[in-house]
C-alpha cells in the first residue's frame, strides 16, 4: 500500500516537473519570437536611416538656387541619425 502511495508522489511530482519544463520552454519561445520580430523591425528602421542620411546628405551638397526656402532652412538644421555602418 505504502509502495503504491509513493508511486503516485513519484508520478506526481515527475509530472509537476514535466509541466514547469513545457512552460520553460514556451515562456523561452515566445520571448524568442519576440526577439526575432524586434529584430526584423529593427533592420527596417536601419534601412530608413540609412535612406534618410544618404538622401539628406545629398540635398545639402545639393542646395537649392533659392537659398532662402523655408526647406532649405529647415534642412540645414538636420543632423544624420546615428548608424552602424557594416
Amino acid at each position: 500500500m505504502l509502495n503504491d502511495i509513493e508511486s503516485w508522489r513519484d508520478l506526481i511530482a515527475a509530472r509537476e516537473d514535466d509541466e514547469a519544463e513545457v512552460k520553460a520552454i514556451m515562456q523561452d519561445a515566445k520571448f524568442e519570437d519576440g526577439f526575432n520580430e524586434l529584430q526584423k523591425i529593427d533592420d527596417k528602421i536601419v534601412k530608413l536611416y540609412r535612406e534618410f542620411n544618404l538622401k539628406l546628405k545629398y540635398l545639402q551638397d545639393n542646395p537649392p538656387a533659392d537659398t532662402s526656402m523655408l526647406q532649405w532652412n529647415e534642412l540645414k538644421g538636420l543632423k544624420p541619425f546615428p548608424v552602424n555602418e557594416y
